[in-house]
């Protein structure tokens, strides 16, 4: 959590230098945290554009319960 705290840090700052929010990246975290931190992962990246990276199985991703989800 401490890492991805420091992404948004930067995303929030990125954001208020160029007026918009960029692309944010994200690798395999959702292996490194519980359902709880997930649940607050996906609340914090609401609205914004996300590519997330995961080795989990599809099935479980989609129980994730993102509004917009497009698995390639």
């Amino acid at each position: 959590m401490a890492v991805l705290n420091l992404k948004l840090a930067e995303l929030k700052f990125i954001t208020s230098k160029a007026g918009q929010k960029p692309v944010l990246l994200l690798d395999d975290i959702f292996s490194e945290l519980d359902k709880k931190n997930r649940a607050v992962v996906l609340k914090i990246i609401d609205g914004c554009q996300v590519i997330i990276t995961s080795t989990g199985v599809e099935e479980d991703i989609k129980k994730l319960d993102i509004k917009k989800l497009k698995i390639a």
